[in-house]
């Protein structure tokens, strides 16, 4: 569940969290800022910076510390249907005191004025392992105002110095709704 507030084109704020379906709790609570500082033209890329809190959560979510990310964005429209973001960021965790990288590297495709596709490789960074995990899905327009979105993942990780190997799957539906307040 997500409430996402854009108050100019280049600043928008979310409050965000998410409830697993085989427990009745919420995830952290996460706040958002994000701002776009350049837009594209040309060779120069999107550029934007986006920084996170996530706090609280109920159940066996529940957290009383704060973690805190700075992200940088980075857009840039390789042709006129296909779109390159990568996305670099440092994130801190107060409960467990640790400090880890993430980054994202991901390629979205319009096949049609109503359907578009997504593949993404992505994963966490820390002194000890890089992990590497791959996803993929599809948005599709029900109406001007009304997206469907349907993605799937898979990640194989081996925990260095060890045989320990783990691996993850996720699957995820959700609906975008646009509430056009201008005049």
């Amino acid at each position: 569940m997500a409430y996402s507030y854009q108050m100019k084109e280049q600043f928008s704020t979310t409050l965000n969290t998410e409830s697993p379906i085989e427990q009745s709790t919420f995830n952290d609570f996460q706040f958002v800022l994000r701002h776009n500082i350049i837009k594209q033209n040309g060779l120069i890329t999107v550029i934007g910076m986006q920084f996170t809190t996530r706090f609280g959560g109920l159940g066996n979510y529940q957290g009383y510390r704060f973690s805190y990310e700075g992200k940088l964005i980075l857009q840039h429209r390789l042709s006129e249907n296909l779109l390159l973001n990568s996305n670099f960021s440092l994130e801190h965790n107060d409960e467990i005191d640790y400090t880890f990288g993430r980054y994202v590297f991901s390629f979205g495709y319009t096949l049609s004025d109503r359907l578009s596709i997504v593949a993404e490789a992505y994963g966490n960074a820390d002194d000890k392992a890089i992990e590497l995990f791959f996803d993929g899905g599809f948005g599709y327009l029900l109406s001007n105002n009304l997206q469907l979105d349907i993605y799937g993942g898979y990640g194989q990780n081996t925990i260095e110095k060890s045989d320990i190997t783990t691996t993850s799957y996720f699957v995820s539906v959700g609906f975008s709704y646009r509430i056009n307040t201008r005049d």
